[in-house]
This record gives C-alpha cells, structure tokens and sequence, in this order.
C-alpha cells in the first residue's frame, strides 16, 4: 500500500502545528493564580499610570504565563475603566484559558454591543462554571453581570441577577456577599425611587459597619487598603444619592466630608460636588473654601473631569454671576446617565436663557435617545417572546390537526372496516392526553408550591427567611393599627438578636459546628413563639422575631425568656461530643414608635432594634436592650437618631434606654 505525498505534508503541518500549541500553552489558570500571587499588587498612583504600566509590562513579558497574566489584567482594567472597545483586540489575538471565567466575561462585555447577546454569552460562561462546581465563580459572575446590565440600562434584569447572586453566594465568602451588597445598593441610589435610595443610604451604612468590623481582624495591609478603599466608596456614594437624587445639601456635604484630604480621583470628585452643595446652602464662604481645593484636583478620566468643572462653575455662579458656563456645554456622551439628568435639569433652570435652552434640548435628546428607546425595547422584546410562544402554540396546533387529518384518509381508505376501533383508538388517546395533561399540571403545582415554599425558607434553620417576614410583616403592622384604632392597646415588638462572638466559634470549631449553633439556636427559639409571631433568619448569625404585646410589662419579660432560652444551658454539638455555653444580645424596639402616622418603612424599625442591638454590644454582650421613644415627634427626628451615636440621643432626652445589664 502506498502513501499518497499530500497525506504525509497535511500530517506533518498536523504534528508541527499541534506542538507549536502545546509548547505555547503548556500552563493551566492554577499556573496563572501561582503567577499572579508571586507578583501581588501593582504599584500605580493613577489610572493613567497603571494602564501604562500594565502595557510595558505587557511588552516585556515573556511568553506563556507571564504574557497571558498582564494581558488579562489590561483587558480587565481597560473593561472597568476605558472604553470596553479597546479590549477587543487583546481578547482576539490571545482567547482566555476555558476555566478563566473573570477573563472570559469580561471579553464577552467588550465584545458585546447588543445586551441580549452579553446576557447570553455571561450566562453560558455561568453555567460552565456551575458545571464545575465553582459556585464562587458563579455568584461572582452574575453579581458582575448584574452591574453590566444596570449600565445599559436593563434595570430590571440587573436586579434580578443581583438576587440571585445574593441567593447564590456563600455565608461564608463575606468579602463577596458584602461586594454584591454594595454593587446593589449602589444601583439603588443610582436608578431606584426616593425610596430605594433611602434604603440604598441605609445598606451603605451597614455595609461601613462590616467593614469596619473586619479591620479590626484584619492585619495584612493589603487587605486593610482593600478595606479602607471599600469604605471611601461607600461614603462617597451616600454623598451622591443625598447630592444627585435626594437633594439634600448638608447631609451630602457631611458625607463627602471624610473623603477631601485623599489626594485622589475620590477626593477631586468630593471636592467638586461639596464645592456645588455648599453653594446651594449659600454657605458661600466655605463654597469658595472648596473650589479653591477642588480646582487643584483631577480625577483623571476626561469624562468624569468635564463635567466635574461644570460643578466648579455652577457654585462659583452663586458669587459670581458672570461666569462662562462653557464647561457645561461640553459635557461627554459617556457620562454616567444619573449626572446626566442632575445636570441638564439643573441647567435647565438657569437665569441664561441660552443654558437653560441647553438644558431642555439634552433632556428632551436623553428622553427620545436613551429612555424612550429603552422602554420600546422592553416592550418589544416583551412583545416578541408572546409572538414566539403564539406562533409555538399555532405549530403545535397544526400538527395535531395534520395527525388527525391523515388518520382520518387512512379510515376512509379502509372503506369503514376500523371506524370503531379508531374512535375507541381516539378516545382512549384523549383520555390519556387529559390525564397526562392532569398529572403535568398537578406536578408543575406541587413544584410550584415547593419552589415557594423554599423561597420563603432558609436552607439552614428549616425557619422563615427574609423574604418570608417581607411577606408577612406589613401584615402584622396593619394588625396593631386596627387594635389601636378600636383603642385595643396593641404594640409590636422587632427583637433582633445575634449570637456573641460568633466569629470565633467559626474560627476555633469549624463552620460546620457554628452551622449547628444556628440551627439550635433556632430550635430553642421556635418553642418559645406563639402561631401569631414571626421568627426568621435575617443573615448570617441575626435571628429577628416580632411579637404582640398587650401590656409594657410583658416587654422586659420576653427579652428575657429569649436570653434565658440561649443562654441557660449548654449547647451539646457534634453528637453530643462538644458542650459550648452560648450567649446571645437582642435588640428591641416597638411599633408604633411615633405619635403621627407613624412609620410607613418598617425597614427603619429594623434599623432602629439593630441600632438597639450593637448598644447591647458595647455594654458587654449577653443582654437585651429596649429602646423607647421620648421625644422622637416625626421620621426626620428617627433619621438623626439612627445616624447619630445611641448616647447622644439619650442625652438630649430623645430616647431612654431599658436593658438587662441594669437589673
């Protein structure tokens, strides 16, 4: 047998080519994670400077792991803070490894010009990384899918992924549950209601708190400028959803206050925006104060700089009426769409005729551009997935109806001889659709009310979740309501409660044994509520119930069966083997709190019981602490309370303080 000379040449292309490859990527992303740990941090002052770095150190790398690792940092940073487009040509010229999920993601972000189609190529990225059980990796994408969704304006679909990223994460992962938490708030202030960016304001707060909270363990400096860094972001973002959405001047000048001495892109931007606050006060003075400062800063980015000298000249506007407003005639398409908005509106309203002309034609451009194109779509896209199930449904119609058409030839070819036996054939075949349709239908319920059950259940506890008491509570507000209008003297008490040093049982026994302290401590916990109370898991180690009181005195006494539940005798874990003393501290407040209409946001008297529980924190722990308007006449009034130190309410006679510790 001979071997044709053509076979043998595409062989050894073959052989060469595979080589080349193998001798080219003879690394796996394990190799990549090694590399990237030896190097660490990057040493860069400014955006500017890190994108240069990043490109030399690209150009001088060697090839394999160390090439592919500065090439997938500059497609990341270039995705996060450059126009996403200058990525392409990296992504093309140098594919990501298949279990580089981060790298690939972000690939498809600069790829992607239509949103369905990112959707689609993050969520197959998603799904690979399920199939390879790295859950981590899957509540990191689809939190960074959530995030690049809201800048393109998909809201609805970004908070959807945003929840099921929060389902999705670990208890464990707190870096990456208070990441996704702050990534959502943020876009609570940034596209939510009045009332979503108060409850934006709120979770940032919390998010400080955490924060906060793990500096004090923490001791690699790194991760204390991560840290720290996280927590300027949070400050700075309550300063833009006071400034931006909610207009209230002085509390975005006191939370943009901490931020003026960084010396970086943050402080520029803090410095801009206070500049604008304090003139809308007409606290002139110290308008002028931060100008001054704020015009010797720069962010950095052309977009952001442009518009953040339109700032500079409209506080200046409040001392100097002549000034040239052309830097905000000049203000970048890819502006963040929310200081679009600000901006043109404010602008809008200007004494110049010719700026307020201005204004009006970009609000009216972002209207029929952005918004309005962005609504049509919605509709459409609603719109086409009826028209794909109608034209299903009509396919499928047609073929039943062809079936019975050529049944019905083949009974008429047969000259009649199976007529009965084909309608006993037909009936049976109805029978047996009708029935299976039934049973679809009755398994598709029972699904159904599995899937809901499970939703308002927390995994762990076998108790009520978060979503369960959101089900539930306004209920129960409107209970006492009722009682108090038919003067049945009624109140409702938020007791939430945690367990003390929680952390170091993780770190001493293992997250398995701190799993079991929850689920006993729930146990313990349910024996002691009525079917007219409601107990749930809030997060992590806090546990809320809230109960119907008739009498003040019934109050201290079930503050203290809770602790008496916890604390009066050990916990016996690891079957039997461990006996550990628990103790827990509880914080409790009571609806109604003021004497107008009270509070319509049940969410602040949650605030207000936490605020009562880290009280109890810092008076030792292992007690509960009720706190109990004074003086508190309206919502303004519980605002200052929950953002000012507990003491100093108490002090101005605002509030008083029962607690445990004192009997």
């Amino acid at each position: 047998m001979t071997t044709h000379p053509i076979s043998i040449l595409l062989c050894t292309l073959i052989f060469a080519v595979a080589s080349y490859a193998i001798q080219a990527e003879i690394f796996t992303f394990r190799d990549v994670l090694a590399f990237e740990a030896r190097v660490g941090d990057l040493p860069s002052k400014s955006r500017d400077e890190k994108e240069a770095l990043l490109k030399r150190k690209l150009r001088n790398a060697a090839e394999g792991v160390e090439r592919y690792f500065f090439q997938r940092e500059l497609v990341l940073f270039l995705t996060n803070y450059r126009n996403r487009k200058d990525a392409i040509e990296y992504c093309l010229s140098r594919p990501p490894l298949e279990n580089d999920y981060l790298y690939r993601a972000h690939c498809a972000f600069a790829e992607s010009e239509e949103s369905a189609l990112l959707e689609e190529k993050v969520v197959q990225i998603i799904t690979d990384a399920v199939k390879n059980n790295d859950l981590n990796d899957k509540a990191f994408l689809l939190n960074r899918l959530a995030w690049w969704m809201s800048q393109r304006g998909e809201i609805a679909t970004a908070f959807a992924y945003y929840e099921e990223a929060l389902i999705s994460v670990s208890s464990e992962n707190t870096s990456l549950l208070n990441q996704i938490m702050f990534d959502a708030a943020t876009n609570y202030i940034a596209h939510g209601n009045d009332e979503y960016v108060k409850r934006g304001i709120d979770l940032m707060k919390k998010f400080r708190k955490s924060m906060y909270e793990q500096k004090e363990d923490a001791t690699d400096p790194n991760v204390i400028n991560t840290i720290n860094r996280s927590i300027i972001l949070s400050e700075f973002n309550s300063g833009i959803a006071y400034l931006l959405h909610l207009e209230q001047y002085d509390r975005a000048l006191d939370a943009f206050q901490p931020l003026f001495d960084l010396n970086s892109d943050i402080s520029a931007n803090a410095l801009s925006f206070s500049a604008y606050a304090a003139a809308q006060t007409q606290q002139i003075e110290k308008a002028k104060e931060l100008y001054a400062r704020a015009e010797k800063e720069r962010d950095g980015y052309a977009t952001i700089d442009q518009y953040l000298a339109c700032y500079r000249r409209l506080a200046e506007q409040s001392w100097n009426p002549e000034v040239n407003l052309t830097d905000c005639m000049m203000i970048k398409p890819d502006t963040a769409l929310e200081v679009q908005i600000h901006l043109f509106k404010v602008l809008s309203k200007n004494s110049n005729k010719d700026v307020q002309l201005y204004g009006l034609k970009k609000l009216r451009d972002i209207f029929e551009n952005k918004l309005e194109k962005k609504l049509k779509n919605q509709i459409s896209q609603t719109a086409s997935n009826v028209e794909m199930k109608r034209l299903q449904r009509e396919s499928e119609l047609k073929s039943v109806v062809l079936e019975q058409q050529k049944q019905l030839r083949r009974a008429i070819d047969e000259k009649h001889e199976n007529r009965s036996k084909l309608f006993i054939a037909m009936f049976v075949i109805f029978l047996f659709v009708i029935a299976l349709i039934y049973i679809q239908f009755r398994h598709k319920k029972k699904m159904a009310d599995q899937f809901e059950r499970m939703s308002l259940r927390d995994s762990l506890t076998k108790i009520g979740n978060r979503r369960f008491f959101e089900h539930n509570i306004e209920r129960e507000l409107s209970f006492v309501k009722r009682a108090n209008l038919m003067d049945h003297e009624t109140k409702l008490l938020f007791c939430i409660f945690d367990v003390d040093h929680f952390k170091k049982v993780n770190d001493t026994f293992g997250h398995a044994v701190g799993d079991d302290v929850l689920k006993e401590m729930a146990q313990r916990i349910n024996h002691l509520i009525r079917s007219t109370d409601l107990f749930v898991r809030w997060g992590g180690e806090e546990f809320i119930c809230i109960f119907r009181v008739t009498e003040d005195e019934q109050i201290p006494l079930l503050a203290t069966r809770l602790l008496s539940a916890i604390n009066n005798s050990p916990f016996l874990l690891n079957h039997g083997e461990l006996s550990l003393n628990v103790t827990c501290t509880v914080g409790i407040v009571a609806f109604p709190f003021i004497d107008t209409k009270n509070i319509d946001d049940w969410t602040k008297l949650v605030s207000l019981a936490d605020l009562a529980l880290y009280h109890g924190k810092e008076l030792g722990r292992n007690c509960w602490v009720y706190l109990e308007n004074i003086n508190v006449k309206n919502e303004a009034q519980v605002d200052t309370l929950l953002a000012q130190n507990i003491e100093k309410s108490v002090e101005h006679q605002l509030i008083a303080i029962s607690t445990s510790k004192e009997q």
